[in-house]
């Protein structure tokens, strides 16, 4: 039987009457409850845990610590959106749910996801999104995630002694690491493996504020990977919806992230997410509207 997961629940700015529903979605499945100052990695090993009166700072300390996080909050829209967003996006949180007013319907998101054997390595110098992606893939289900990478020895020196990972979210802009020397590593990697399945994703991401894409772009040994290069915004979308437009497992998601990394034309949209009918769809959405914002980015990829 696999063995389930739950993310670390931050309750801010709830009312009397949200702490109810609060306890009533978390049910028995809670271990324990949890008060700012008592906070401590060791604490959240196992189960589930919540903090029902949590703020900022406590937000950002738990933030740390490599656990998967889900903020609970309710209010006006407008001041979430203006003050809570950026926030979260500057703390390395991807999963929000705003809780809906009283009168309206209440779709409970899920608090569980199984835990997968499949390895992540992130080779990102942009440290929020790092985070952002590590949360995603955490509430996929993805456990072995690796985001401590910073020179191509590093890279190299884990890829002699481990297995290689199952997707790769890389950095056109890193500092250290040219990305064509992780093609030729992965490249290495893939020949010495050929007579063995390989089951290997890679995204690669690019500020295209920054000068310096177009060599990527002419090289030839990315067709193995991708027919595309994203924007870090847009990065977070393919992960999202690889993962929420359909049933999650673990065939249905790499099956989705191969279209879009191959596929001639391809579409992000909120609305994919919004009339998704998996529960956990509703806690990324706001990075929809967050990012399009702060990036000035459409949604829409072609």
């Amino acid at each position: 039987m696999t063995r389930k997961r739950y993310p670390v629940v931050l309750g801010i700015g709830l009312n009397k009457r949200e702490q109810y529903l609060f306890k009533y979605w978390l049910g028995e499945k809670i271990v324990s409850h949890h008060l700012p100052l008592q906070t401590h990695p060791s604490s959240f090993v196992h189960g589930l845990h919540c903090i029902p009166f949590s703020d900022h700072y406590t937000i950002q300390q738990i933030a740390e610590w490599n656990l998967p996080l889900l903020v609970v909050t309710s209010g006006d829209l407008k001041v979430i959106r203006n003050t809570l967003f950026p926030f979260l996006f500057e703390t390395g949180c991807a999963a929000l749910w705003v809780l809906p007013k009283v009168g309206n319907s209440i779709k409970f998101p899920h608090i569980e996801f199984p835990q997968r054997n499949q390895k992540v390595f992130i080779v990102e110098e942009n440290e929020n999104y790092r985070r952002i992606y590590r949360q995603i893939l955490y509430f996929m289900g993805y456990q072995r995630i690796r985001i401590d990478i910073h020179t191509l020895q590093e890279f190299h020196d884990i890829l002699s002694v481990e297995d290689p990972p199952n997707l790769i979210i890389c950095s056109l802009d890193h500092p250290s690491i040219r990305a064509s020397e992780i093609i030729l590593s992965l490249d290495s990697v893939i020949q010495k493996k050929r007579d063995s399945h390989l089951d290997l994703s890679v995204i690669f991401t690019k500020d295209f504020s920054i000068p310096g894409s177009s060599t990527y772009l002419l090289n030839p040994s990315l067709k193995n990977y991708t027919n595309r290069i994203f924007s870090k915004a847009k990065a977070v979308f393919a992960l999202l919806e690889s993962f929420l437009c359909r049933e999650p497992d673990e065939n249905t998601e790499t099956e989705n992230l191969r279209k879009i990394l191959f596929e001639k034309y391809i579409k992000f949209s909120k609305k994919n997410i919004e009339s998704s009918e998996l529960p956990n769809s509703i806690l990324f959405s706001w990075l929809y509207d967050y990012l399009e914002k702060k990036t000035g980015e459409e949604v829409f990829l072609a």
